[in-house]
């Protein structure tokens, strides 16, 4: 998930949803299955279903704290679905460089995010809170 400090997500980089995509199993399974076209993600039925869970987690998560009111708002990212082991593995995990600066990746390999020394970053649950993280 990623955090933004002002209350609207942007739509073309994370994927839109309210309360209505929560009401049941079969809106939340849409949800997902938005979420994996929206990300690109190549799922077949049996890996979809085992991180069903996880994913409904995460969405109902974003949700309750984007009601709290917060100054900052969450989203689902490219790592909803993913479990805490499978977010900390090695493709996934911040890499520090000799440069001090930690780079995010996808599953292609790509860098995503660039987290300088700056930067704040912690793990909440599946969630992600970083400030000052440059895109490439």
């Amino acid at each position: 998930m990623t955090s933004t400090t002002s209350s609207a997500l942007d739509p073309d980089t994370v994927p839109y949803f309210d309360e209505k995509d929560l009401v049941s199993d079969e809106t939340l399974w849409a949800l997902y299955e938005r979420w994996c076209r929206f990300h690109g993600m190549a799922r077949d039925h049996d890996e979809m279903t085992r991180r069903f869970g996880r994913f409904k987690d995460t969405a109902w998560h974003v949700h309750e704290f984007n009601k709290s009111g917060r100054s900052y708002t969450k989203g689902l990212t490219q790592f909803s679905d993913l479990e805490p082991e499978e977010f900390f593995g090695p493709r996934r995990c911040p890499r520090t460089h000799r440069t001090g600066s930690r780079f995010f990746t996808n599953d292609r390999d790509e860098v995503t995010a660039i987290c300088t020394d700056g930067c704040l970053e912690k793990y909440e649950g599946p969630v992600w809170i970083i400030r000052g993280v440059k895109q490439p």
